[in-house]
């Protein structure tokens, strides 16, 4: 017999357990529900997101990358076209000596090229200034000459402009537009004046001064080197100088100020320097630091000789200050002074003719102002700078030069210059020898071709006997 209530308490549990599963079946839906409507992603959907920001950071710096090497073989194309201009120039530069119709370039110079001169060119200034010319030989023409124009003072009321003579020719070349020179006589006595005005007002922060003071019978002024001057006093505090250099020692010039500024810095070199006078010297600038000369309101002050140890014999680098009483602003000017380098003769060696070319370009930081280049009579020595360095530009630049055609346009615009065959074969000599250097540095497999063509060409140019 069944207990009391048996079948109704059957079918509560009954109820009671499909009201379970109801409610699972409903709690079960509504967490689905719920899990669809989250906004929170689940691990393995952050798992798929983590892998694709993965590939995508991966594609982009892969894409980066190759960027970066597409670069660098733009470089290195660039390269290869720069060395294969390069390599071109060379070639053309030693075919056209080689096959000079003479047994040597000195040869081929004296037959065609030493009579040379520009015939429409006018010399009346020249003429009219024998007292400022060293040399009554040496003419020198009205078109490119140096017309040193003097500015206002920094007054209220600047004067007028103010032309003046100097025997100093500019020369510039259309295969170096970057290179502008002035060509000039080493200065006499009367016109060192002249010669620090330009600079100042040419703003022209490299002198490259070329003489050699026992020999050089032309520059018989300066024919003796001074003793010893007297050690200079110990710099004031209160008074620093406004005139600053890089640290590798190239001047920097500074810009124009007030003129009361000016002052400080004349008053500067006037208490922390030694004057001394021009006929003390037997220079045109002071050649120890911390001298300086005054010449009619012109403050030369030598800051500064740094010496070369590897050219020590051979080329001295002083730091030249020029003020002006009447300007506020100073030019200060490297000058290369290379005293061992005999008239009428060569260097023994080319690399020291190559280290007086690079000289005003080793760590250079100016404006690229022109480059005064000076000798005796400012036409031989310094002319065999400018070839040199005229030559090597062109050529490092790609462009095909003709050695004849740049010595041409050399004494079209300076009379007279390269007067004897050595200065012009020195110069295509040491173009030469800075190509060989310069081939190796670039470390040119498969140039063997290129090398033997240098030395062929070397073979038609005499070395200094």
């Amino acid at each position: 017999m069944a207990p009391k209530g048996g079948k109704d308490h059957k079918a509560t549990k009954r109820k009671a357990r499909k009201k379970q599963d109801d409610t699972i079946a409903e709690d079960e839906v509504d967490t689905k529900n719920t899990r669809k409507k989250s906004k929170e992603p689940t691990t393995k959907e952050k798992r798929n997101k983590s892998k694709e920001a993965n590939k995508k950071a991966s594609a982009e710096t892969g894409a980066e990358v190759e960027k970066e090497k597409e670069k660098e073989k733009e470089k290195e194309k660039e390269k290869e076209k720069e060395k294969e201009k390069f390599v071109g120039a060379i070639m053309f530069f030693c075919k056209q000596i080689i096959e000079i119709n003479e047994p040597s370039l000195n040869a081929y110079f004296d037959k065609n090229l030493t009579s040379y001169r520009n015939l429409t060119a006018t010399t009346v200034e020249w003429g009219k200034n024998p007292s400022k010319n060293r040399s009554n030989g040496a003419e020198m023409f009205d078109h490119s000459r140096v017309q040193v124009v003097e500015a206002g003072s920094g007054e209220k009321e600047p004067s007028p402009p103010r032309p003046f003579y100097i025997n100093a020719s500019r020369v510039k070349f259309e295969q170096c537009p970057d290179l502008h020179f002035i060509m000039t006589q080493y200065p006499l006595p009367d016109t060192v004046y002249d010669f620090w005005k330009m600079v100042f007002f040419e703003k022209a922060d490299r002198v490259i001064a070329i003489f050699e003071p026992y020999v050089d019978e032309a520059i018989e002024e300066f024919n003796k080197m001074p003793e010893a001057l007297p050690t200079p006093p110990t710099p004031s505090p209160a008074t620093p100088s406004t005139t600053t250099t890089s640290s590798s020692g190239t001047p920097t010039t500074p810009a124009e100020s007030p003129a009361e500024p000016s002052k400080s810095v004349q008053q500067s070199i006037m208490s922390n320097s030694i004057r001394t006078e021009l006929l003390m010297n037997k220079s045109f600038f002071p050649l120890f630091p911390e001298h300086f000369i005054n010449i009619r309101g012109f403050l030369i002050n030598t800051k500064r000789v740094i010496t070369d140890d590897r050219n020590k014999n051979w080329l001295a680098t002083y730091l030249v200050e020029t003020v002006a009483f009447s300007f506020s602003n100073a030019v200060v000017a490297n000058v290369y002074n290379c005293s061992t380098w005999p008239v009428n003769r060569t260097p023994n060696d080319e690399k020291k003719l190559l280290a007086l070319c690079r000289a005003p370009f080793k760590d250079y930081i100016g404006e690229n102002g022109p480059i005064v280049v000076m000798c005796d009579r400012g036409v031989d020595r310094s002319a065999t700078v400018v070839l040199t360095m005229v030559f090597i530009d062109a050529v490092i630049a790609g462009k095909q030069v003709k050695c004849d055609e740049i010595f041409k346009k050399l004494r079209d615009q300076r009379a007279g210059a390269c007067s004897q065959a050595i200065y012009f074969s020195y110069a295509v000599r040491a173009a030469l020898y800075y190509f060989k250097i310069k081939l190796k540095t670039m470390g040119s497999t498969g140039s063997e071709e290129v090398f033997k063509r240098i030395e062929d060409a070397l073979q038609k140019v005499p070395a200094r006997k």
